[in-house]
Parts: C-alpha cells; structure tokens; sequence
C-alpha cells in the first residue's frame, strides 16, 4: 500500500475527512436515498425518548458484526468503519434502557461499503498522454457516423435517437466540433463546418420571435426523426414533448458562444444573446428559473427551481465578452442560488431530460458540485473558506459516484 492509498484509508474512516457528515454544525442528513459509501456515514435515525443511549450493529459480507455504543442515534459509523470490509453492510440501531440492554429498533438500513483508492501503484501507467487521449476522444466523435451526417446533410440522422434531445445533443456536437478544429489543425475545416451545419439546424428549430418561449432551442423534437426507431430507445422523449427543460437553453448559448469566437459569425452570438435576453426577463428572485416550462403557454410546470452551474459559466462568458453588469449581476445570482440554497443544504439535485422531476436528495447528481469545484479553483482560490467547501465536494462526489475497484457485489 503506497501512501496516498494510506491516506485515502485514514480519511475514509475519519469524522473530519468525511463527506459533509450530516448532523454536525446543524448540517442536513443528505444521504436519506444513498445506495453506498466511501466514507463513514451518518444517518437520520429518530431517538427514543427513554434511551439511556444506541447500540449500533453493522453485518459486514462475510457475517461478521461490528458493534459500537454511541448517545445518539445520529452518531457516525468512524468507531467501526476501517474494519468493515468493502461490500453489502446491513446496519440495525437498537436503543438502550437504563439496565444498558437493547430495547427498541431506532432504524435500519443495507448499503455498500466501496473501496477507498487503492494508490497509484494499483493501476498500470498510462499508455498515453491527456492530449493523445483528448485526440483520441474527440476523433472518435467527428468519426461518429451520426456526426458525420450533420456535415453531409446539415439535419440529424433519422435512427440515431438522441438526436431526440436537440438543445443538449446538438450543442454537444457543436462544442466538441470546435475543440477538434482547435486542436487538430489537418481537420478543423470540415470540423468547423460540421459544427455550422449543426447550429444552423438547431437554429431552425428553436422557438420563433411570437413564441412564449423565442429564442430558445427545444428540448424534445422529431422533426427530421424516424419517431419508431427513437422510442424504442428513448421512449421518455414521446411523453415529454411540448415541455421544454430550462437547463439545456444554456448548453445551446455556451454552443453558440464558443462557435461565435471560432468562426467570428456574428448569428451565433447574436443567437446566444436571445437566450440571454429571455433569462433576464424571466429571473426569479431567488436568482434563478424554473424548471420545466410548457411550450404551448411559457408557464411552468413545476415548483423545481434550475440549478445548473453552466448557467453561471454561460452569464460569466457573456460578461467577459461584452463587459454589461447585466450579465455580472445574473452570474451572481445564480451562484448566490447555488451556495445559498444547494451548497448550504446540499441539495445536488439531478436534472435530466429523461427522468421526472424528484424529491430532495432522491436524484443526486455530481455534475452540480464539479462545477461549482471548478468555478472556485478558477476564480475564488485565494478563498479559505471556498476552497474547504471545495475539497468537501469532492470527497462527496467520490462518495458517491467513484468507484475504485470492482463494484463489491
């Protein structure tokens, strides 16, 4: 075991290094729908009343219990974790009478225990460097026969069914498109080209001037589409068409941006700007939108409030290029929104195309906090107190979405 595996141990068992740990400093309990864990948990167990305090007994994968007595019921796993082995743990909190013996279940629950990082010296070199990689990776997709439709015909392959989702699939093929150009010169023509092609059409369907929703790219359409083939694939587009998800405006305008500084075509900014003008006029107080809008009205559906922390970067990129506080003022706020709300509740909801809206904590998602991580290490790293909160997100996203070895069931 090299030593940054040792430190990964120490601090997967450790109450300091752990995850946001619910319960301290009035933090929320986050992990209520939480299937595994990296680092030692707590959990929102209720007390009882005559408790003189909790016994807490955790069966590890191989039958063998690890217990520990503690005065809450809320009380972390750190006494017993290190010895849990990676795996199916079962926990059962049972709450003491004054006599010391188990009287009343508190709470139960099963989870996986993960591995913690096994060190550099567990992985083989690396076979390339990060540049090779990105080639590889973007190569592959300017390949893709899918992508290479948009530069033969200027409209989406009929079969190929995320082509369902427009403002998130085209603005993707459209960011990649221009980073290829960028970095491989032999290709950045066709690859600039494609990349028109793709924003063209996207253009052409978004909401027109009259509609409640101008401006904005949609999230769901067949148009150009073989509607048999794409439902058997992605069959939850049929039902969400004539909504639109307010996140995926902003993919389209980060698109049109970065397309706009590549080719010095002034449709994609003016394009980018239009998204820009709609949020603006639609702000919530809390600085940010709602979630998900009917087409047909421009109202919204739900009581979900966006949280997308390429909002931030779409305003941030706006100021930088035109210097309007305007768009200061809506970077700001959203950010506001984001740590206010999300950062201090830990509310990392999920929001995708292809799911129903969902409770607090039922959808975590790492994509919010690695955005907020980056945001800090570009512009608040002489911040203490942020760059704690950054380090904090990190280990949660390994908590929950990284997974070091083999899956242990």
């Amino acid at each position: 075991m090299d030593k940054y595996a040792e430190q990964a141990l120490l601090e997967c068992s450790s109450e300091t290094t752990a995850a946001h740990l619910g319960g301290v400093d009035n933090r929320p309990f986050w992990n209520g729908y939480s299937t595994q864990f990296m680092y030692v948990p707590a959990f929102q167990f209720p007390r009882v009343l005559s408790a003189s305090g909790y016994l807490f007994t955790a069966e590890d994968k191989n039958g063998k219990k690890h217990t520990f007595q503690a005065q809450k019921p809320t009380a972390s796993l750190a006494p017993i974790w290190a010895d849990i082995p990676a795996g199916v743990v079962h926990l059962k909190v049972e709450s003491l009478n004054k006599k010391g013996e188990p009287e009343h279940i508190s709470g139960a629950r099963s989870f996986y225990k993960l591995p913690s990082f096994p060190g550099r010296n567990a992985y083989p070199p690396k076979r390339c460097s990060y540049r090779e990689c990105a080639l590889a990776a973007y190569r592959c997709i300017y390949n893709d026969h899918a992508v290479q439709h948009w530069l033969q015909y200027g409209k989406p392959k009929a079969d190929y069914p995320h082509n369902v989702y427009p403002a998130k699939t085209i603005s993707a093929i459209v960011r990649a498109m221009v980073k290829y150009a960028e970095i491989e010169p032999s290709c950045a023509e066709n690859s600039l080209k494609l990349a028109c092609r793709a924003a063209d059409y996207l253009l052409s369907v978004s909401f027109d001037g009259t509609h409640p929703l101008a401006g904005l790219p949609p999230t769901y359409s067949f148009e150009h589409l073989n509607a048999e083939i794409v439902n058997k694939i992605a069959p939850a587009a049929q039902n969400c068409v004539g909504t639109t998800m307010m996140i995926y405006p902003f993919s389209a305008g980060m698109a049109y941006l970065t397309l706009y500084k590549a080719t010095k075509n002034k449709k994609y900014y003016n394009a980018a700007l239009r998204i820009a003008e709609y949020f603006k006029k639609n702000v919530l107080p809390s600085g940010s939108w709602y979630l998900l809008y009917d087409c047909a009205s421009g109202k919204p559906l739900s009581d979900n409030i966006c949280l997308d922390f390429q909002i931030v970067n779409f305003f941030r990129k706006l100021y930088e290029m035109t210097e309007d506080e305007t768009w200061h003022k809506l970077e700001t706020g959203h950010y506001n929104y984001i740590t206010g709300k999300c950062l201090k509740e830990y509310k990392w909801e999920g929001q995708f195309e292809d799911i129903p809206v969902s409770l607090p904590y039922e959808n975590l998602t790492h994509f919010h906090p690695n955005g907020l991580i980056d945001y800090i290490s570009k512009y608040l790293s002489k911040d203490e107190k942020m760059v704690e909160e950054a380090v904090d997100l990190m280990r949660f996203v390994e908590d929950q979405f990284v997974v070091w070895d083999e899956h242990p069931e």
